[in-house]
């Protein structure tokens, strides 16, 4: 649970930078769409290789530990609870692959005015920017506090956004507002765009929705687990008499 954590944070941090936005900027901001359209400059940074030390290497040592817990002796609520993280955790990091696809449009069509198109894209980091900055909060709210209430309402208000976006984009080419290329490059773009706030939504999701009490028992079982094998490891202690 605690490296799912790291991973979400990670990925939070990568995907602001994927769509040329300071998360800590994001994070203090009054006005998050002002914030978007201010923040233009491509930012210099290879997201290849961050994707890889960041993401991928975190994600593959939660599989692996995922599939060592798998070979124990335990209750199947209990794994459940670990393969739900684990799928968590794959679905942060198709979040990332999602930004890093639509990186280089996003950053064409938004370092300068463009019309239409980039009023398009800028919704769409707005959108990203929104949910990152709710689950920033989530992570900052007490236990008891939190309510995953916002994450439900806000799957339902993504998929609502993506069927709704080729009427906007179909609007503006009868308009000619946009042209077809551009039209059809923010449709690819919006499309891993809402995948990857799915994603997000998802795991933040699976990570906030679990107790504290319910994970202290998955780790006590994880405990007993680790000492029965300890203890099935050490010769037998002679007989006395």
């Amino acid at each position: 649970r605690k490296e799912v954590g790291h991973l979400q944070n990670n990925a939070v941090e990568l995907i602001a930078l994927g769509l040329n936005l300071d998360r800590q900027v994001l994070f203090r901001s009054s006005d998050l769409a002002a914030t978007v359209e201010a923040s233009r400059t491509v930012l210099d940074f290879y997201m290849d290789e961050r994707y890889e030390s960041r993401i991928k290497s975190l994600y593959a040592s939660i599989v692996d530990f995922t599939t060592r817990v798998g070979a124990k002796r335990l209750p199947n609520d209990v794994l459940d609870r670990v393969y739900s993280l684990r799928d968590a955790a794959a679905d942060l990091a198709r979040s990332v692959k999602a930004v890093k696809h639509l990186r280089r449009n996003a950053g064409a069509f938004t370092s300068q005015p463009m019309g239409a198109v980039t009023d398009l894209y800028n919704g769409l980091r707005v959108e990203m920017a929104r949910i990152l900055v709710e689950i920033h909060k989530l992570e900052q709210t007490p236990q008891a506090d939190r309510s995953s209430l916002w994450l439900d309402e806000e799957l339902v208000q993504v998929r609502r956004d993506k069927r709704n976006a080729m009427q906007v984009v179909e609007g503006h080419i009868r308009s000619g507002a946009m042209d077809v290329q551009a039209a059809t490059s923010f449709l690819n773009d919006s499309s891993y765009a809402y995948g990857a706030m799915k994603g997000l939504l998802k795991a933040a999701r699976v990570r906030f929705g679990e107790s504290e009490s319910a994970m202290a028992e998955v780790e006590r079982i994880l405990m007993l687990e680790d000492e029965e094998v300890e203890d099935l490891s050490q010769p037998p202690k002679a007989s006395v008499g």
